[in-house]
């Protein structure tokens, strides 16, 4: 009996054991689907852990609670589409670069978006029509196709220039990705790009990072070089 026993009791631990595990994989797998809190990549890992603490400043100075702040985003807006030859675009890109403690000869271009997720329901292959929710409201929108299928490559396809106008009053945002019967769409609004083009050649980090923005989900990235 005592061998038994002592069997029942390996063999209720074991399958204990590995339903706790799969428990664990999967809250884990879930979480990281749901909301990844940063993305980051760089086979440069001196120029990544730069990246890092830049986006980290980044976050700190305009994050609060979980959210970013309005007010002190505004201090990132001035700089916008940097021209060299601009005295006050290359003034305004130093400010940014030395709030965010990015040393002289180190460059970096920095995006903020907005980012609407929408259901479409009704439509045909040229429109689709849905609604998104924006700082906590739903707003009908169309999706209009511009070649014969709906496609979810847009990085030089149909959709490179797609405006969609949402909300009172109404807000342009860019169709980011559209599956390809046009029934999920990402919107996307960019709020700060600052800094020069990213050279094609150079070496670079990038780290995105992830918040919520007047209820609706935000992702600052920063390209280091």
């Amino acid at each position: 009996m005592k061998i038994k026993r002592k069997a029942q009791v390996k063999f209720d631990f074991i399958i204990g054991f590995f339903l706790f595990t799969v428990a664990v994989v999967y809250s884990a797998y879930s979480a990281i689907q749901i909301f990844p809190r940063y993305v980051a990549q760089s086979t440069d890992n001196d120029m990544l852990l730069e990246a890092w603490r830049s986006s980290d400043e980044f976050m700190r100075l305009t994050e609060k609670d979980g959210t970013i702040d309005v007010n002190s985003l505004k201090n990132f807006s001035y700089c916008f589409h940097y021209i060299y030859n601009n005295a006050t675009s290359r003034g305004n890109y130093t400010y940014v670069k030395d709030i965010l403690n990015i040393r002289n000869s180190s460059d970096i271009h920095l995006t903020f978006d907005v980012i609407l997720f929408g259901i479409t329901n009704t439509g045909n292959n040229s429109i689709r029509n849905g609604t998104v929710m924006l700082r906590r409201a739903a707003y009908n929108i169309s999706i209009r196709n511009t070649s014969r299928y709906f496609n979810e490559i847009r990085t030089v396809g149909e959709w490179s220039n797609a405006t969609v106008e949402v909300g009172l009053p109404a807000e342009n945002y860019s169709v980011s990705k559209i599956d390809y019967d046009g029934e999920f769409v990402i919107l996307q609004k960019r709020m700060i790009d600052c800094g020069p083009n990213v050279p094609t050649l150079a070496p670079n980090a990038v780290v995105r990072r992830y918040s919520i923005y007047n209820g609706s989900v935000a992702m600052a990235e920063i390209t280091y070089w």
